[in-house]
């Protein structure tokens, strides 16, 4: 069961929190909710990355095609998931809301209301392919509404988040970047 012995869900990732890999065929999972990336929870709901459309190994990713998407799903069957076939439960529940984001999360936290994802923005320069993957493009840091996905904010970093490198306290929103930079953000 992915009910932990206190009563909420219990979060676990088949790759471990430290690997910041991502393949298709891992996976962070909470209840019922299962994405490839990085996951975090809510009141009766995971929000997760998403990046590969199915688990099979024919599966592949292209870098700047709008792949990366945050979705938001319940932890628990709806009434409607009962009468759902045999099929679309072993699918996993249905996604109550998705966001595309152009942006290579390595980085998310819940605050209230809003879901705050960072990362290197998903882009492929001819140039330089592999600019945004090795940091030279900056970061991204994002604030989407937890309720539907929406878009509340958008801010440029000097460098891409360390891997799960975020966190909220007192009002701020802290960020640890892969070139050893803090970065607070206060909330007003």
């Amino acid at each position: 069961s992915a009910e932990g012995r206190r009563g909420g869900p219990h979060l676990y990732s088949t790759g471990g929190y430290l690997d910041p890999s991502w393949v298709n065929r891992t996976f962070w999972k909470a209840g019922r909710a299962q994405t490839s990336g990085l996951m975090v929870l809510g009141d009766g709901v995971a929000y997760g990355m998403e990046v590969y459309d199915s688990r099979s190994r024919e599966t592949v990713f292209r870098p700047g095609a709008n792949a990366y998407r945050l979705r938001c799903i319940p932890l628990k069957p709806s009434p409607d998931d009962k009468s759902a076939s045999r099929k679309r439960r072993r699918r996993g529940p249905a996604v109550q809301w998705e966001q595309h984001l152009a942006i290579r999360v390595t980085a998310m936290v819940r605050a209230g209301g809003t879901i705050f994802v960072a990362g290197s923005p998903d882009v492929v320069d001819a140039d330089d392919p592999h600019a945004a993957w090795e940091g030279r493009l900056g970061g991204v840091l994002a604030a989407l509404s937890a309720d539907d996905g929406g878009k509340l904010a958008r801010y440029p970093l000097p460098a891409p988040p360390a891997w799960d490198g975020m966190g909220v306290a007192g009002a701020r929103l802290l960020l640890s970047t892969r070139d050893g930079s803090v970065v607070c953000f206060r909330g007003d």
